[in-house]
């Protein structure tokens, strides 16, 4: 999650870019590998040059009862 090469995009919430920003430790700048897209969506894509892992909420509010394939779709790309 703390890779140099690790850009980390979030389309969301402000609150959601806090959280994936704070876990990665990715920044705008010097180096930038954190872009924010404000948006009704709320997914992660993850991208390294060992591919792209791209996490979407399904809008289930049921979190803390709900299996994770009801919460999210995880996408695994090259």
């Amino acid at each position: 999650m703390n890779e140099p090469d690790l850009m980390v995009t979030v389309q969301g919430s402000p609150c959601l870019a806090d959280a994936i920003q704070g876990l990665s430790n990715a920044r705008l700048a010097n180096p930038p590998r954190f872009k924010f897209v404000p948006h009704t969506l709320q997914q992660t894509i993850w991208q390294s040059d060992k591919g792209t892992l791209t996490l979407t909420w399904q809008g289930n509010p049921d979190v803390m009862d709900a299996e994770d394939e009801e919460l999210l779709i995880i996408d695994f790309g090259k």
